[in-house]
């Protein structure tokens, strides 16, 4: 008694369930939705099915399309990633509003566009540069401490003294 070779759809529906579960019996079930046969007679019939090489042959294919579009569109160079980023940062740095005088751009008309989007894309490029690496550095600090006695006035006049001494 000979069995019939299965058509291209039974095998591509079978290789994309299978493919998808990576479970013979369900892959079946997905192929042959009809099929009321008992769990165990489904397990061998898809075996058995599966070991056809027109079947396994087509699971093959699928599997290769498959990654050759996944290698299409997840495939972007350095410089593409970049050139966005710039895209990005430059948009979200543009200026919208029309200053009421040129030299004033303290115009609250005038704002950046998206300033969040800018920090966030200098941030990747920074990443992707190597700008942001963590930096190990060591720095030892010796330090003398004086104990001077006052009383709350010279403590003033040094406080004084000390504020318009400081540039800050």
């Amino acid at each position: 008694m000979s069995q019939r070779s299965p058509t291209s759809i039974e095998c591509t529906n079978y290789a994309e369930a299978f493919i998808l579960h990576n479970d013979r019996t369900k892959a079946f079930k997905c192929a042959f939705p009809k099929s009321k046969a008992s769990p165990h007679a489904l397990n061998v019939a898809a075996n058995k099915f599966h070991g056809l090489p027109e079947v396994r042959l087509r699971i093959s294919e699928l599997r290769e399309s498959m990654q050759e579009n996944a290698k299409e569109k997840a495939i972007y160079t350095l410089e593409d990633k970049q050139r966005w980023l710039v895209n990005i940062i430059t948009y979200g740095m543009q200026e919208e509003g029309v200053p009421q005088h040129p030299d004033d751009m303290s115009d609250p008309e005038l704002r950046q566009r998206h300033p969040s989007s800018a920090v966030a894309g200098i941030k990747v490029l920074n990443e992707m540069d190597g700008d942001n690496a963590v930096v190990k550095s060591k720095i030892d600090v010796q330090a003398e401490v004086v104990t001077v006695e006052m009383d709350e006035n010279e403590f003033i006049e040094a406080r004084k003294k000390a504020l318009l001494d400081d540039d800050c």
